[in-house]
Parts: structure tokens; sequence; C-alpha cells
């Protein structure tokens, strides 16, 4: 099996297929039908698009932002490569700076994992969502799993992020009667996870497809940060391997 998935650094991975190739042009789109590395761009009252200047020095990055007061407002790219995966390990780059006094009420979700063979009306394994303090002075990312043992099916927890500038976010997921999920934020040691999710997952498949970017906002999310373009890079997804610093 091999360790490593895919690798769509937002910067050149869509012309060339891995990050840190010499060719220097950004691709017309973040999907592969505009030059891109993903399989899809869902936009629906939002907008995803390539811009100059990568989160990790490189060219290009990939700029999401909810644009119409939609409950069904998406700003997202998707990654259809995984199949059936009962291991999924993803690492990513996200500053959301432009999400000025982002409060407890004005959550959105950032990244999701998802399986074709949900359980209990649950599909997605795995979810990353951020949102702000009560004051709006500090950003907390929100983290989700499928898991047997909770009344909702979905156990979480959360993970303190910097309050600006670029936090890199890495998942590891495992499929099992003795699943977890943990997650890193701003942190290379494998042996130190900031959050370590115990879980019963067995009754869900394993991961068919990942989302990055903006969906499921909040009523008060959409009311505040239209327009507010949150930045992604340097997306990795692996099977086995630990991605760790930059």
């Amino acid at each position: 099996m091999n360790a490593k998935m895919k690798v769509l650094s937002i910067a050149l991975v869509g012309l060339c297929g891995y990050a840190g190739s010499a060719m220097a042009a950004c691709p017309a789109g973040p999907d592969t039908a505009n030059g891109g590395a993903w399989t899809a761009v869902s936009v629906v009252g939002g907008s995803a698009s390539v811009q100059a200047g990568g989160l990790d020095g490189s060219e290009c990055r990939m700029d999401a932002a909810v644009t119409a007061n939609l409950g069904s407002a998406t700003a997202f790219v998707r990654d259809d490569s995984p199949s059936n995966e009962p291991r999924y390990r993803a690492q990513f780059m996200i500053n959301a700076d432009a999400l000025t006094t982002q409060n407890t009420a004005q959550p959105v979700r950032v990244f999701a994992a998802t399986t074709d063979t949900p359980a209990n009306g649950v599909p997605e394994v795995v979810r990353l969502t951020i949102y702000g303090n009560a004051a709006g002075t500090s950003r907390i990312l929100g983290v989700a799993t499928a898991c047997a043992s909770a009344a909702t099916h979905i156990c979480s927890t959360t993970v303190p992020l910097a309050a600006s500038g670029v936090n890199t976010v890495e998942i590891d997921w495992s499929r099992a009667a003795t699943g977890y999920l943990k997650v890193w934020v701003n942190n290379g040691t494998e042996a130190d996870a900031d959050a370590n999710l115990s879980v019963d997952n067995s009754a869900w498949g394993g991961v068919d497809s990942a989302a990055l970017g903006l969906y499921g906002a909040s009523t008060a999310y959409r009311a505040a940060q239209l327009n507010h373009a949150v930045q992604f890079d340097r997306f990795d997804s692996r099977r086995q391997t630990f991605i760790g610093s930059p």
C-alpha cells in the first residue's frame, strides 16, 4: 500500500503533479477542468479561486469565500481519489485573518472526510470547523468524528488555533472498533497530538472523498463574513506516514 495518496499544493500541483516542481504558473482554477488538481469545485453562493502568493512561499493558494446569505452556500474543492480508505491522514494550511471578530456564533466548516457507506445517517467521518471566542479575539478548531457511542453519533473536541497568521492542521483517522481521530495544529511531533478521540467507528466505511474550503456557515457567519476570503494551501493526504512540519 502506497504511503502517499495525493499532494495537492494549490501552487503547482495542478500543472506538474507535486509541490516544489520547477514550473511557476498558477492554474486557471483549483479543479481539473481549469488546470488544477482537485476532482471538482463546489460553489453555491460562494467563490473558490486560485490566487498568487502561496501560504508556504509557493506561487499560489486557494481563496474561498461565502458571497451570498444562503444556508446552502458552499465554496470548496473535492478530492475523490481515496477509495474506502480504512486509514486516512491529511494536512493543510489555512489563514483566516480576513474573518474579522469571528465569534462563537460564527462557525464555518473548513474540511471534511466522507465515506460512501455511512452509518446512522452520518457520512462525514472527519469534520473540522473554525470559530472564535465570545469576544472574537481568538480562534478555535472544532474537531468532530463519527462514533458509535454518542447519541448523535458524532464525538467532538476542540483545539486552539493561532489567533492570526497561518495555521497548519494535520489529521490521522483510523477505522476500527478501537478507531480514533488525532489532530495536530502547528505541531510537528507525531507522538504529541493536540487532540485524540478514541472511538468505535467500525460501522462506517472508509474515506472516499475529502473537501477543503467553506460550507455549513452559520446564519451569524453569513451575516458578518460575506466576501471575506479564507486562504488554503499545501493539502497533502496519505494512508500511513506522518506528514509533520513543512
